[in-house]
């Protein structure tokens, strides 16, 4: 292929995905999002002051971040709705390959979307958790003295807080494009119904993940543990670098895994 059709490639690709990102993220349901988290940020901060004595914006900032059901079955069941729309090409699929020329484009363009609606939307959350917090408790750089009385504080005296967040940032992170990956190959390779049992692996793996432990996943499938509450196991690793390699190099080798299965197998993909 010449340079003007490798440039026209990566034009139409980018634009692709750009018109997906925008499809998928400016809707209702962006803001109905926005106001759930608002709503259970303040009610988190209402309750902690009335069930411990000392508390920080910390406290906040992990007992919703750090608790596993949120995580799951908000953040990500949530963000199951974006990556509909991002794979789901309505009744266009004949116009878009036409635009994009080859199946491999499609992909790219797929999986770009996916990675960097899922940066985004990562951010957004995390990032309006934290303001929130602040702005109702205002900043303080170490735990609160009544930690010790919330799940966060059994590992609280081995990481700092700020390191821990980005501990748990990662962690979200890799959830979202774990399961967005994992939604795309599966509609990729279904010929019927492709939304129906994407969704439905995508489920498998969420409620697999809220009914067993995270040491389960670390010893028989560690490429599908995402749950947040990895952080406990500060308490037996020697380091915080320790615990993120350990329980994060599974879900990063699975989503190597899937976007590779998915590059061997797109000429299967029927439009």
């Amino acid at each position: 292929m010449d340079k003007t059709g490798i440039y026209w490639d990566r034009a139409v690709v980018l634009q692709y995905s750009k018109q997906k990102i925008s499809q998928a993220s400016i809707k209702f349901k962006t803001l109905v999002f926005l106001l759930i988290v608002v709503v259970m940020t303040l009610l988190d901060n209402v309750s902690l002051k009335n069930s411990i004595e000392s508390m920080n914006s910390w406290d906040v900032i992990f007992d919703i971040l750090d608790n596993k059901n949120i995580q799951l079955y908000f953040f990500l069941f949530f963000f199951l709705s974006y990556v509909f729309d991002v794979c789901h090409d309505k009744h266009a699929p004949h116009y878009i390959m036409l635009r994009l020329r080859r199946k491999t484009n499609w992909l790219y363009a797929k999986i770009g979307s996916l990675l960097a609606l899922g940066m985004v939307y990562t951010l957004l959350f995390t990032g309006l958790v934290c303001l929130l917090a602040l702005l109702f408790q205002g900043y303080d750089s170490s735990w609160s003295q009544g930690v010790s009385a919330l799940w966060h504080g059994t590992y609280a005296p081995f990481v700092t807080p700020v390191k821990a967040s980005g501990m748990i940032f990662v962690r979200y992170l890799l959830g979202v494009w774990l399961v967005s990956i994992l939604y795309l190959l599966i509609y990729t390779w279904s010929k019927k119904h492709r939304n129906t049992k994407a969704m439905l692996a995508v489920a498998v793996v969420l409620f697999a993940n809220g009914i067993l432990k995270a040491n389960f996943f670390l010893q028989f499938v560690p490429f599908l543990g995402i749950e947040s509450s990895y952080l406990a196991f500060l308490t037996v690793y020697a380091d915080a670098l320790s615990v993120v390699f350990v329980f994060n190099a599974g879900p990063v080798a699975g989503i190597a895994l899937m976007m590779l299965l998915l590059r061997l197998t797109i000429k299967n993909l029927e439009f």
